[in-house]
């Protein structure tokens, strides 16, 4: 069984802990290295402007700690942009 954080073209969901927002997203790459990015993004927000978790901190925690995330896999196996894209 492959393991979620290795798991490629899958549509996931983010939550952060504080306040229940969530967001929901797709990436082809493996998922760790999409959420690397996330969190580094909430971390430093202002390296990040166009990033949907670095606006989440900015607009609602600017004074707090880095929020936590909670993750979880939607969909799995879902078809890969880039080969979508050749075949069309």
């Amino acid at each position: 069984m492959q393991r979620r954080c290795m798991m490629k073209c899958v549509v996931y969901k983010v939550v952060c802990e504080t306040c229940q927002k969530f967001y929901i997203g797709e990436t082809a790459r493996p998922l760790h290295c999409r959420i690397d990015e996330h969190i580094r993004a909430s971390r430093s927000p202002q390296n990040y402007p166009e990033n949907p978790f670095s606006r989440h901190r900015t607009h609602h925690h600017a004074r707090d700690p880095p929020p936590r995330l909670q993750v979880s896999v939607l969909y799995k196996n879902v078809i890969d942009p880039e080969e979508g894209k050749r075949s069309s």
